[in-house]
């Protein structure tokens, strides 16, 4: 069987944030590469880990796409969350 490359690019999300992108090949039990599926990790612009995620090898590219921009959208509203915590008086009223 031809052996299967692995893919790194640069990926731009939103005009906003710049994520290194790779795609690698799943190794089945006998070490050969295959078309099992693929492993996509993503790395934000300092290097360090953001997020991971397998995917068969029927997979769409759309979809690995929809992926990306959804851990990207998935990060920043965390973000938002986190800071509306941090602003929160710790009052729980009879409406909630």
């Amino acid at each position: 069987m031809e052996k299967i490359k692995s893919i790194r690019k640069l990926v731009t999300v939103n005009d906003e944030e710049v994520y290194t992108i790779t795609i690698v090949p799943i190794d089945d039990s006998t070490g050969r590469k295959t078309f099992k599926g693929i492993k996509v990790n993503m790395l934000d612009k300092n290097g360090d880990h953001f997020a991971q995620d397998t995917f068969p090898s029927t997979v769409n590219p759309g979809i690995v796409r929809a992926w990306i921009v959804n851990m990207h959208n998935a990060s920043n509203k965390i973000e938002n969350m986190m800071v509306e915590f941090d602003k929160w008086d710790g009052e729980l009223n009879e409406y909630w």
